[in-house]
C-alpha cells in the first residue's frame, strides 16, 4: 500500500474535494533561511473535477509547456522547483 508523505494517507484511489487522488509523490524539500521556512514541494495526480476550498483563492491550469515559461516573478525558488520538475519528465505521465 501506497502512502502520502505528507498526510500519510492511503494513495489508492482517495477522493479529495471532488478529485480522486492517485498519487502524491515529494518532489524535495527546499530551505528558505531568510524567512526561516522550509518548502516541501509534491506532485498531486488526480482524476476528476476540480473543488477549491476555502483556503485556496485561485487556480490556473496551464500545460507543460505553458508552464515552462511562466513568470513566477519574485518567486524564484518556485521557479527552481517547477524548471526541475519539467526537465526530469515528472509531468509526461501525468
Amino acid at each position: 500500500m501506497k502512502y502520502c508523505p505528507l498526510c500519510r494517507s492511503d494513495l489508492s484511489h482517495r477522493n479529495i474535494g471532488g478529485q480522486t487522488r492517485l498519487a502524491c509523490p515529494v518532489l524535495g524539500h527546499f530551505p528558505l533561511p531568510q524567512l526561516n521556512q522550509l518548502i516541501i514541494a509534491f506532485e498531486l495526480r488526480a482524476t476528476g473535477t476540480l473543488v477549491l476550498s476555502d483556503e485556496i483563492a485561485e487556480v490556473k491550469l496551464v500545460s507543460p509547456a505553458e508552464l515552462a515559461s511562466f513568470d513566477f516573478g519574485p518567486l524564484r525558488l518556485t521557479h527552481d522547483i517547477v524548471s526541475s520538475w519539467l526537465k526530469e519528465g515528472h509531468h509526461a505521465g501525468a
